[in-house]
């Protein structure tokens, strides 16, 4: 059954303030934890994990992630599997907006700024593919502009 949390609802030790983002796959949450003073991200498979080869390389490249020290990549805090089995994975909450709601694509983008961006992204994929991690689906969607105009992927 697929595992959909609303506000106030709680997930092992994280209470669930929003709902951030809905993927095919996952939702991700604002949340509270004893774990950290400040609100987290956190993700949340929809269903329990079935596939081991599945999960082992998920995990393998959360492992990895979570060592990244780039400042054009997510903070990755942690990651387990609940007691349902389903992955989750603890994120920096961000402040900001995808690169797709911050940017109107039917106009054009000052050069200077754009340039800006892509080097951000590059700089941020450059340690993610060193670490042997690939993406796999970078979109405006995915790449994350804060209110100071630092790029996360």
């Amino acid at each position: 059954m697929a595992k959909q949390l609303n506000p106030g609802d709680r997930y092992g030790d994280f209470e669930v303030l929003a709902i951030v983002r809905k993927y095919n796959a996952s939702w991700v949450y604002k949340c509270r934890t004893p774990a950290f003073p400040h609100p987290v991200a956190v993700r949340i498979s929809l269903e329990p994990v079935k596939a081991e080869d599945t999960a082992r390389r998920a995990l393998r490249e959360i492992s990895v992630l979570e060592e990244l020290t780039n400042r054009h990549v997510i903070k990755v805090f942690d990651q387990g599997m609940g007691a349902d089995e389903h992955w989750y994975i603890v994120l920096e909450s961000l402040e900001g907006a995808q690169l797709d709601h911050w940017h109107d694509f039917d106009r054009p983008m000052p050069p200077a700024q754009a340039v800006e961006l892509i080097h951000q992204a590059c700089l941020g994929l450059a340690e993610v593919h060193a670490r042997g991690v690939v993406h796999r689906d970078l979109t405006p969607a995915k790449l994350w502009v804060e209110p100071d105009g630092n790029l996360k992927i």
